[in-house]
């Protein structure tokens, strides 16, 4: 799933909870159990759609008794403030790209904490993108430890919110595309596409982009876009310039390429 996907999906619900957060103490004010509940499934939603981008490892769970055995220090920065119970447990998540998120998951199995890591011994998050979500979700994370919050901190809890939100709305979009797929912005460069099999083969790249899908094989592009065998043959071929000129498409390597693990699999890369 896309930033800008996110994003549009996001920043509505954060308008919404900062909204709720302000009547808590108004005439006839939101039940602020009911906002807690909004925030731990807002919280799980961005911490999902974060994984769900990121071909995952594997996991490790600590018990609450010793809940960092390799000494982590951002793992020991994370859990420092927090109030431990018997049954949580801590749950690592390790990316085959390098990062880690970690959550704490009590014995109703909900998560009611979670933070982004980077791996063991290696160099910290640098990824903008994954900055604003941490921020979002370290922000959510204070929130949901308050037994309830005082006029004052629900003001500035809720101004932060509304703040958050306009950012994410200012968010460029990783991709806008028309309806038919001819003409594409991808990370801020402009594609044009033929209508047919180009169109339709960057349409399901997209779609399996959007949805945090890796890739797709020749096989199946051909399927779902409705094209005949000789896509098999050379697909590379069908990226040719406007108008069959001599060259290659100016998406083809850059927006749209092969992927170096998979024979036959085809995929769309973050062109920054």
């Amino acid at each position: 799933m896309s930033q800008s996907t996110i994003a549009r999906a996001t920043a509505p619900r954060l308008h919404q909870l900062a909204a709720d957060i302000r009547r808590v103490h108004g005439p006839g004010g939101t039940d602020w159990e009911l906002c807690r509940r909004s925030l731990h499934e807002l919280a799980a939603d961005i911490r999902a759609a974060w994984y769900q981008s990121k071909p995952v490892d594997h996991t490790d769970g600590f018990p609450h008794d010793d809940p960092n055995p390799h000494h982590d220090p951002a793992l020991a920065d994370f859990l420092k403030p927090l109030k431990l119970r018997a049954g949580d447990t801590i749950k690592v998540t390790y990316f085959r790209d390098g990062n880690a998120g970690a959550e704490v998951v009590g014995d109703d199995g909900r998560s009611w904490a979670a933070t982004t890591l980077p791996r063991w011994g290696q160099t910290p998050l640098d990824n903008p993108d994954v900055d604003r979500w941490q921020h979002i979700a370290d922000r959510l994370a204070q929130v949901l430890l308050w037994r309830s919050p005082s006029p004052a901190d629900a003001q500035v809890v809720a101004d932060d919110l509304d703040r958050l939100a306009l950012a994410l709305e200012a968010v460029q979009g990783d991709c806008q595309y028309s309806d038919d797929f001819t003409k594409v912005t991808w990370y801020g460069k402009p594609y044009v596409f033929t209508k047919g099999k180009q169109a339709r083969i960057v349409g399901e790249l997209i779609q399996d982009w959007e949805n945090g899908g890796r890739g797709l094989s020749v096989d199946t592009l051909a399927e779902r876009a409705d094209i005949t065998g000789q896509l098999k043959l050379n697909i590379s071929a069908t990226f040719r310039l406007k108008g069959g000129r001599a060259g290659k498409h100016p998406a083809w390597g850059t927006m749209i390429r092969q992927d170096p693990t998979r024979k036959g699999f085809y995929l769309l890369c973050a062109d920054r």
